[in-house]
């Protein structure tokens, strides 16, 4: 009469009867996972929103155009090409300036400078006079003077962002 307990007739294969979908574990990894999926196709809705938008674009093309400025400034420098340095120069100084005051680069002038930085930016001033001299009058600058002004031109965009 002894039953071996293997065999027993009561062992249920069911645990409980509590539906899974109201357990706290499953709850949290389905609400991870929803989190997740919303955080990922914001994302891509912004980057996509951001891709059509002018002005990202316009601001996105300037800051290229400056980062191409410097490196073509950096290597008048090192070749002692006065001309170019200071076209790229106030290339630079003028594309930095139009993001910063929401204004074509051509509106970037020597009296603008004066008007919109309340006289600071003098030696940007400078800048443009040694840039139209080199230009105009075929002034040559030492490569030492050309190192200075790369030095200037490097100072005043640093302190024009942080105004």
């Amino acid at each position: 009469m002894n039953e071996p307990a293997a065999t027993k007739v009561n062992a249920s294969p069911i645990a409980s009867l509590h539906p899974l979908v109201l357990r706290p574990w499953f709850i949290f990894v389905n609400a991870a996972m929803a989190i997740a999926l919303a955080s990922v196709a914001g994302a891509r809705w912004v980057a996509s929103r951001r891709g059509r938008d002018p002005e990202h674009l316009a601001r996105e093309a300037a800051q290229r155009s400056v980062r191409e400025s410097i490196a073509q400034m950096d290597a008048a420098v090192k070749e002692t090409d006065t001309p170019k340095f200071f076209l790229f120069a106030r290339h630079l100084v003028q594309q930095r300036l139009a993001i910063q005051w929401s204004v074509s680069p051509g509106e970037v002038t020597s009296a603008a400078i004066g008007q919109r930085l309340n006289g600071e930016g003098e030696d940007l001033r400078a800048l443009f006079r040694a840039a139209d001299e080199a230009a105009y009058t075929g002034r040559s600058f030492t490569a030492a003077d050309l190192r200075h002004w790369h030095d200037t031109v490097t100072q005043q965009l640093q302190r024009l962002q942080s105004l």
